[in-house]
Parts: structure tokens; C-alpha cells; sequence
């Protein structure tokens, strides 16, 4: 995979933008993962429930393994 300079802020503003409060979060799963694939990653999406999925992202032949844990939804006040 090649090394690809990309803005972090144009990313995180491409999220916020999209409504992801519980139980909406599929849209910006979608949006999340073909962010990724077009960067290169393999992205499997694992169904959970409605249009909910949760995203494993792999990059061949990376030492060390990290794993990231997180989730993409927001709790409305």
C-alpha cells in the first residue's frame, strides 16, 4: 500500500457532517469504509442489526499489529 498524505481535518468534518446518532451510525460506517478502501485497506463489514456494521480494517504486511477500538455513534443529549 502506498503512502497517501490526506487532510484529517477534511475527514473528521466529512463525519461530523453526516447524522450518526444511535441508530443512524450505518451511514457513516459506509462512509468510513469507502474512505478506506480507496486508500488502500481491506475493509469487512460485519453485519449487526438494521443498517448497523461493525468495520475491520486490515493493512497487509504491517508490523507491529495495532488494534483500534471504537465506535461510531453518537448519544444525543
Amino acid at each position: 500500500m502506498a503512502k497517501v498524505a490526506f487532510d484529517v481535518v477534511d475527514l473528521a468534518r466529512s463525519l461530523i457532517d453526516i447524522d450518526s446518532t444511535t441508530p443512524n451510525e450505518g451511514r457513516v460506517a459506509s462512509c468510513l469504509a469507502s474512505w478506506l478502501r480507496a486508500r488502500g485497506y481491506r475493509v469487512e463489514e460485519q453485519p449487526v442489526e438494521d443498517d448497523r456494521v461493525n468495520l475491520y480494517v486490515t493493512v497487509e504486511e504491517r508490523d507491529p499489529d495495532v488494534v483500534l477500538s471504537t465506535h461510531l455513534d453518537c448519544v444525543p443529549p
